[in-house]
């Protein structure tokens, strides 16, 4: 509560029966419950899923430990936002960070502030950037979270920044409802 750690659960590979239920009423107060594991991020996912953890902290997958110059065990935060306008879902963003470099992250930090302007407040202000576009289409859960039907056309971005000492501090992704 307030930005505090209030308690630890742990999880194993095998969710417990009843444990879903449990983190609905921890979100029903309040309290946003993150995972953090040393399992690699698609055990990681499957795991936070099955459990329904808010949000989860594990190992790059060797494609961002590539992109973002990590050793294989490194630990990455993987934040993913729903852009609106006027109430109207735009976006689903979802972006990566290397935990050494961007140091402690909270729920809060990053639901007061554009992540940006965070990674600015800790002397990392992205300064070059590499971004792709191409257009897809929106899978089952991106339909959702857009509200379009399933396979309408999205624009893409992918996206690698740099803070000015030449280290990079984010890889990203977003897809853009193509109707707006």
């Amino acid at each position: 509560l307030d930005g505090r750690l209030m308690g630890v659960i742990e999880l194993k590979d095998i969710v417990k029966p009843g444990i879903r239920d449990r983190f609905a009423q921890l979100r029903a107060m309040g309290i946003r419950t993150v995972m953090i594991t040393g399992d690699n991020k698609v055990t990681a996912a499957a795991i936070a899923t099955e459990a329904g953890v808010d949000d989860f902290l594990a190992q790059a997958t060797p494609q961002e430990a590539m992109t973002l110059n990590l050793g294989a065990s490194s630990r990455v935060y993987r934040v993913r936002r729903l852009r609106t306008a006027d109430g109207a879902p735009l976006a689903v963003e979802s972006s990566v960070l290397p935990q050494d470099r961007v140091g402690e992250l909270s729920a809060e930090a990053l639901s007061d502030q554009s992540l940006y302007a965070l990674l600015a407040s800790r002397q990392l202000t992205p300064v070059r950037a590499l971004r792709h576009l191409r257009a897809v289409n929106a899978d089952q859960e991106q339909a959702t979270l857009l509200n379009v039907r399933p396979g309408a056309a999205l624009l893409m971005t992918e996206r690698v920044s740099w803070s000015a000492s030449g280290l990079p501090i984010e890889m990203a992704s977003a897809h853009y409802r193509g109707d707006r």
